[in-house]
């Protein structure tokens, strides 16, 4: 007897509405930066799947590798234990030196694809 969704599906099914949230903004809501305190909603959607990779998936799945090594400064907004942060102004800039590899790759479609690749079968 199952005590309800497991995590990954309550994953998905908060991602989901998250996105549907986010369906009336155009491509540049994703990157403004209208003041240094609020981040774009683009680094958002980042922070919430590092913190679930971080805070979840590395702590529960055994040899599980991180989607991009870079994205442990770039998306964590506070957490100290964990590491350095990008400075809050600078989450709506263009990334440039060693962080734009990080920026840039993998894609949106890549990681995508990766966390599809983890649903659970429906058989």
């Amino acid at each position: 007897m199952s005590d309800g969704p497991c995590p990954l599906e309550r994953y998905l099914d908060v991602r989901r509405a998250t996105e549907r949230l986010c369906e009336p903004l155009a491509v540049e809501d994703y990157v403004v930066q209208a003041m240094p305190d609020v981040s774009p909603a683009g680094w958002h959607l980042a922070h919430v799947s590092w913190f679930f990779e971080t805070f979840v998936l590395k702590t529960r799945v055994p040899d599980y590798q991180g989607l991009d090594d870079h994205y442990v400064v770039l998306f964590n907004s506070y957490y100290n234990g964990v590491g350095p942060q990008l400075e809050r102004a600078r989450r709506g800039r263009r990334c440039t030196g060693a962080a734009s590899t990080a920026c840039g790759a993998p894609t949106r479609s890549a990681a995508w694809r990766r966390s599809t690749s983890m649903r659970p079968s429906s058989t």
